[in-house]
Parts: structure tokens; sequence; C-alpha cells
């Protein structure tokens, strides 16, 4: 049985350039084609500069996920462009902190505070 996921991708109001995209529900291998559907044309969009993900209303995923974003960082790292998580939850925060992966990967509190740093 499939995991449910949400999956919205809207390009920010002041620069459509930075994409924000907000993942809700639960992201596993069973659906985790779903979310790179709606991902992967954001990644082969040349005008790309930044991606926010939103983890608010993420409740689960698990290491295939990680590997994922991980991956996601990666190559907009080598394009001199920037992957943002805000707004996780605590378990999300704490499964991607024990991971490592908030370490290389800025987290802010807010979609706001991760915009204005983006831009400035």
């Amino acid at each position: 049985m499939s995991s449910r996921v949400q999956v919205y991708v809207d390009p920010t109001e002041r620069n459509p350039n930075i994409i924000h995209i907000r993942i809700l529900g639960q992201v596993d291998e069973s659906n985790l084609a779903q979310v790179e559907e709606h991902v992967t044309p954001v990644l082969e969009n040349g005008e790309l500069k930044a991606i926010i993900f939103n983890f608010k209303e993420l409740e689960f995923i698990n290491s295939r996920v990680i590997g994922y974003l991980l991956s996601i960082y990666s190559d907009l790292s080598e394009q001199s462009k920037v992957m943002t998580i805000v707004e996780s939850n605590e378990h999300i925060f704490e499964i991607l902190s024990l991971v490592g992966l908030t370490t290389l990967v800025n987290h802010y509190d807010t979609f706001d505070e991760a915009l204005e740093i983006i831009e400035s």
C-alpha cells in the first residue's frame, strides 16, 4: 500500500527563480517517484537560483528520501545554486539532524527568513 503525499511547487512572488516546494504527508520508496515528478522539472530549469523545501506538514521520511535530498543538494551545489529547508516539525528536524543533513543544508524556522537570506 502506498503512503500518502502531496507536493506543491510554487515560484516565490518576489523572485520566480526561487522555488518553494511544500511536501505534505509521508514519503518513502512507495511514493518517492511522485515527489520526483514534481521536483525534476524544477531542477532542470536553467534559471533556477534556489529551492526552499518546506517540511512543515511532512510527517515521515525514510533513508531513501534522505538520499534523494542529498543528491539534490549535491547537484545544486555543483551549479552554485542554493537548497534550504524550512519549518520542519520537531520529528523531521530530529531525523535530518541525526543523519547530518542539517550540517550541509541550511535550515530556517520560517520561509520568510530563508527567502531574505537567499536574496541577500
